[in-house]
């Protein structure tokens, strides 16, 4: 079958051209999870190891993120059955949202963070899936490899500018509590540019007259 005609152009070109404001839209909710994801694994463990509750206890938040992760993603592709790609992914990303400032009230008490610290890895390895899953059904068949590809690519000059953005934080004698406060505010960003591409793909459907 021959290629359309809308579609002899560069890919790339094309998905610059006339799908501009979704692509800024994920690309920016996955440049603010990545920030925030990264972040958690490279230095929630140690935030925690530091704020007293030794090493071991450090080592347990790491295990903790990626075991609740597990559950979340389980969680998620079962609600994928009944819920659209959008609600799944503004629902984890506020999710995440939420247990960080969680995380941020709780750093006074050993239970209260793994609690949140358990939320946490449910909800952001969650909302990864989320995107993972949306981003696809946003292009046309011929460029949802380009899209989706430079989605994910994008993503992760995030997962650099998030842990780097910490340790320099950290350096200016930033606590551990503001810095979960700072990294709950890209997820909740990231919630919205979800809530406005799913704005936009409904205004598209119904069309300009309706």
């Amino acid at each position: 079958m021959a290629t359309p005609a809308r579609y002899r152009i560069p890919p790339l070109v094309e998905l610059l051209r006339s799908y501009l404001r979704r692509n800024l839209l994920i690309w920016a909710a996955f440049f603010c999870l990545l920030g925030v994801l990264y972040f958690i694994l490279s230095w929630l463990p140690k935030l925690v190891a530091d704020m007293g509750s030794g090493r071991q206890a450090g080592i347990s938040a790491g295990m903790l993120i990626n075991l609740t992760g597990i559950i979340g993603i389980v969680v998620m592709s079962r609600a994928s059955l009944r819920l659209s790609p959008i609600v799944l992914g503004i629902l984890y990303l506020s999710g995440t949202g939420v247990a960080m400032l969680l995380l941020s009230l709780a750093t006074f008490t050993e239970i209260g963070v793994m609690v949140a610290i358990g939320v946490l890895g449910f909800c952001v390895h969650g909302s990864m899936i989320s995107l993972y899953s949306l981003t696809p059904y946003l292009y046309p068949t011929p460029l949802r490899a380009t899209g989706t590809g430079w989605a994910i690519g994008l993503s992760r000059l995030g997962a650099v500018f998030g842990p780097l953005l910490a340790g320099y934080l950290l350096g200016q004698a930033w606590t551990a509590p503001s810095l979960y406060l700072l990294f709950g505010i890209p997820c909740i960003l990231a919630a919205a540019a979800i809530f406005a591409i799913g704005r936009l793909e409904a205004l598209q459907t119904r069309g300009p007259g309706s």
